[in-house]
């Protein structure tokens, strides 16, 4: 009889023991796994915060120079309000979708070096018709969604109405950037 409680305390000791030896690996892999994720979050953010600066853009990307003169001269650089609409608002995911902004950023911003290291053509038009048809209207009313009920013009609310946010039946809503093609980037009289 004595051996068969021997047994069963042997075995509740082997069961603890087991357990005891998987917390012991859980942690040892788990805190120097969420030690490396902090730290990786730590430089991610460091790197994204001087790399969304439009002054980024423009002035570390001799593709981009043209454009963010343009940029420079229009209302999203600077208005009445002082607010400077930095270009990932607009040729990216938004901020709060921080893993969809991440990824887009980490893609567009290495094809971006890899061009610039090889030394690969810049066709500004191609680029250009590219961007024209990524910028749909979501990506302007992220921003300017009040235009729907615009209580200080009623006649730009009312239009607006019409042509994007109600247009005819049958008939597509306008493309924001059909009427405001310059409002983000002015064109150079050069």
């Amino acid at each position: 009889m004595e051996e068969k409680k021997e047994t069963k305390v042997e075995k509740k000791k082997g069961f603890l023991c087991s357990i005891g030896w998987l917390i012991k690996k859980c942690i040892v892999i788990f805190v120097p796994g969420f030690i490396a994720a902090i730290i990786l979050f730590v430089i991610i953010n460091a790197v994204l915060v001087p790399t969304s600066k439009p002054e980024f853009c423009g002035e570390k990307c001799h593709e981009m120079e043209k454009v963010y003169a343009s940029w420079k001269k229009g209302k999203h650089a600077y208005n009445r309000t002082g607010i400077q609409v930095a270009c990932i608002e607009c040729h990216l995911p938004p901020r709060d979708e921080f893993f969809n902004h991440l990824t887009a950023k980490t893609i567009a911003g290495t094809k971006d070096a890899i061009k610039h290291l090889a030394n690969a053509e810049y066709d500004e038009k191609a680029l250009l018709e590219k961007v024209r048809k990524k910028m749909t209207n979501d990506v302007c009313l992220r921003c300017h969604s009040k235009l729907k009920d615009n209580p200080f013009n009623k006649d730009v609310a009312e239009y607006h109405n019409e042509v994007v946010f109600k247009p005819a039946e049958g008939e597509k809503p306008a493309p924001c950037i059909e009427c405001h093609a310059e409002a983000a980037h002015v064109k150079s009289n050069e």
